[in-house]
């Protein structure tokens, strides 16, 4: 991920933050000026209601919050190229789930495809179930989640909701270390 993105959720981060741990003093202010007003009004009526909650963390969610702002539209440059392992279906049924929009060339409708996403800027590998193994030799790959016992659309949708969450702690460790450590520490936890 870019240096420049990483940081500039990492300022939003701690300045929300800021604005929680004052109780948003910051709007009673006489110099305040009417967009940082605008701002921390915003965050007040997202968050405000549970910054005294014993049971949220708070901070989990003014994280996302910086990460929704500063990724959405974002270009976010060369990844840790940090892949997990989403499901193993046929292609067709690939298809099927991405609503057409997917094209592999000389790809067989029967054929068996282990499907990866990078978790910083969600691209995918289709990858031949015959080939898989060696494409986790040689590549960062994590598993949040796999159950062979289950329906394979099953852990299809839980890995492709379990990439948000992969994605904003691999952010949360970047942003309180350097971003390549993080990503060590992340795939070190997360590999099979």
């Amino acid at each position: 991920m870019k240096k420049e993105l990483l940081d500039s959720i990492k300022k939003d981060y701690k300045d929300y933050s800021k604005m929680v741990e004052t109780n948003f003093k910051e709007m009673d202010e006489e110099f305040i000026t009417p967009g940082r007003f605008k701002r921390v009004n915003n965050i007040r009526e997202k968050y405000g209601h549970w910054v005294n909650s014993e049971d949220i963390d708070v901070y989990d969610y003014i994280l996302e919050e910086a990460i929704n702002n500063n990724i959405i539209d974002a270009e976010v440059g060369d990844t840790n190229k940090i892949l997990m392992y989403i499901s193993e279906l046929s292609y067709d049924t690939y298809r099927k789930l991405f609503e057409g929009g997917l094209e592999l060339p000389k790809a067989d409708p029967e054929s068996i495809y282990v499907l990866y996403m990078d978790i910083e800027d969600n691209t995918k590998y289709f990858i031949l179930k015959d080939y898989q193994e060696e494409f986790e030799k040689t590549h960062n790959v994590i598993v949040r989640y796999k159950n062979p016992n289950c329906n394979a659309g099953w852990n299809f949708e839980r890995n492709i909701e379990e990439l948000e969450a992969a994605r904003k702690e691999f952010i949360k460790g970047a942003i309180h270390s350097e971003q390549e450590e993080a990503a060590k520490q992340f795939v070190k936890k997360y590999q099979e």
